[in-house]
């Protein structure tokens, strides 16, 4: 049997030797020695080791449980993307459906500056993935898929609240952000060729006139 020794208590010797070296026992000597013996034995097993190596293992220890919580805290944010402010599906605590992103809302004439607006302004909200075809629906059965519906319906909301009532009407059963976007963009291009043609039209008829420089180069630039 091997016991502790040393003022540190992290060495170990036989029990002959130790009990030898103590108490003037031999090695051969009676057997009825031996019960005393493993008692005094086993109080040296169970005193607290005080040198460095000793204190560098707790602190492994403890380092491995801070290291276990934080892969817990990162699952659980993998599980639900809506709590990381990163994410496109987050939604911070001021957004609401009812605001609205950009103004004047879009009519019949003014789709190409209107898009350009919503587009701008879905990008500073990190929410231009929902509308622009980059972020695929997920299934009803996927963790993401309530943290994906919760953000396309803030997205569709924000939309619709830039529309004039009457473009608002027809499109009130559009359940996607990106079907919404679409849709609009098929109904309000198909003219741009008519709409290109009358444009340069305009251009070659401009003429300065009583305009100084700066003004009349606004203006075409506006056209």
């Amino acid at each position: 049997m091997l016991v502790p020794f040393g003022s540190e208590g992290c060495g170990f010797e036989t029990l002959e030797v130790r009990f030898g070296l103590q108490y003037g026992i031999r090695a051969g000597s009676s057997p009825a020695l031996f019960p005393f013996a493993h008692s005094i034995s086993s109080s040296y097993q169970s005193a607290p080791c005080k040198n460095e190596s000793c204190n560098m293992e707790d602190k492994t220890n403890n380092q491995e449980i801070k290291e276990e919580k934080s892969m817990q805290q990162m699952e659980r944010l993998d599980l639900d993307q809506s709590l990381i402010p990163t994410s496109p599906y987050y939604i911070h605590p001021r957004e609401n459906p009812g605001q609205v992103l950009t103004t004047p809302s879009l009519n019949e004439t003014n789709y190409n500056s209107w898009s350009r607006n919503m587009r701008m302004a879905l990008l500073s909200k990190n929410k231009l993935k929902f509308m622009d075809g980059s972020m695929k629906t997920p299934t009803r059965d996927d963790p993401l898929y309530e943290a994906w519906e919760r953000a396309n319906v803030m997205v569709l909301s924000w939309i619709i609240r830039t529309l004039s009532p009457q473009i608002a009407e027809s499109v009130i059963y559009i359940e996607s952000a990106r079907d919404l976007w679409n849709d609009l963009k098929e109904r309000f291009t198909k003219g741009d060729y008519f709409r290109i043609s009358d444009l340069l039209q305009e251009m070659h008829s401009a003429k300065q006139g009583e305009r100084n420089i700066t003004q009349f180069f606004t203006d075409i630039k506006t056209v």
